[in-house]
């Protein structure tokens, strides 16, 4: 038996103890793993939540929608209200603790209502190490976080998914929408709506991995580093360059050190330097 192996009986032997848990489902490969095993074990004794916000791509509720479906998890989205909080709208840094402090506080009062008596959250691991604001609410709302817990790193749960039949066990790491706007610019709907438009459009030519960091009247394009090369094609160049003056942006520059974990933080990293 693997090291992952062991992991899961014991992420199994937790839900076993812990009936009655809703767990918040981002649609990820951490949670959606998280949900399914919750699933597995518990039954209609559990249920699975994901909170709607224009900081959340379209894309990512189809995908959640597909697979709870499929796999027949009980699920629901709640709406969360993020963009009504002025400091999560000032995004100063702690952006992520008051997304987060609201959404737990919501799947809170839903447990509350439906009789669920733990809320369970995703983070894992290999989370540990960034700037995560959000953790710190997760502490105070005593939301627990079994895979963070049992110590499993993202290489094993995408290997468990992938036993388990879940499609997108390999789907590329995505933070939420808010994060791509530079630290210490306001956060609003309009350019939450540009990211995800752009970001769209660059998958849709073919890019996996992709990140629209927003720098005002510049578009900062990050890719994975493999695909760097490709994004200098000279047709491509110009069909990015076109799409990103159409979504409002002046400019738009391509990151040569491509996708980086954390390449938002760009403010916090200067003035740690």
């Amino acid at each position: 038996m693997t090291a992952a192996e062991r992991k899961e009986q014991r992420l199994r032997k937790f839900f076993r103890s812990h009936p009655g848990c809703l767990v918040a489902l981002s649609g990820g490969v951490d949670s959606s793993y998280l949900a399914l095993v919750a699933f597995q074990e518990l039954g209609d004794q559990m249920l699975a939540v994901t909170g709607v916000s224009p900081s959340v791509p379209e894309a990512m509720k189809d995908l959640t929608r597909d697979f709870t479906g499929t796999l027949q998890i009980p699920h629901r989205f709640i709406p969360t209200g993020e963009l009504r909080i002025r400091q999560y709208r000032k995004n100063e840094g702690d952006r992520c603790y008051w997304c987060k402090r609201d959404l737990m506080i919501r799947l809170r009062a839903l447990a509350l209502k439906r009789g669920f008596r733990y809320l369970i959250e995703g983070t894992q691991g290999s989370d540990i190490g960034d700037h995560r604001p959000g953790m710190r609410a997760l502490k105070e709302l005593k939301v627990m976080s079994p895979l963070l817990d049992l110590g499993f790193t993202k290489p094993e749960i995408r290997s468990l998914a992938r036993r388990h039949g879940i499609a997108h066990y390999d789907l590329p790491e995505s933070a939420c929408l808010a994060s791509r706007v530079l630290e210490g610019t306001p956060v609003t709907r309009q350019k939450l709506a540009a990211i995800e438009e752009g970001e769209a459009f660059l998958k849709k030519v073919g890019f996996k991995q992709v990140r629209l960091r927003h720098h005002g009247n510049l578009a900062r394009i990050e890719v994975g580093p493999r695909e760097v090369p490709r994004m200098l094609d000279g047709r491509l160049r110009a069909r990015v360059a076109a799409r990103m003056r159409r979504l409002g942006f002046a400019f738009a520059a391509l990151d040569l050190e491509g996708y980086k974990r954390g390449g938002g933080n760009v403010r916090i990293k200067l003035e740690h330097q």
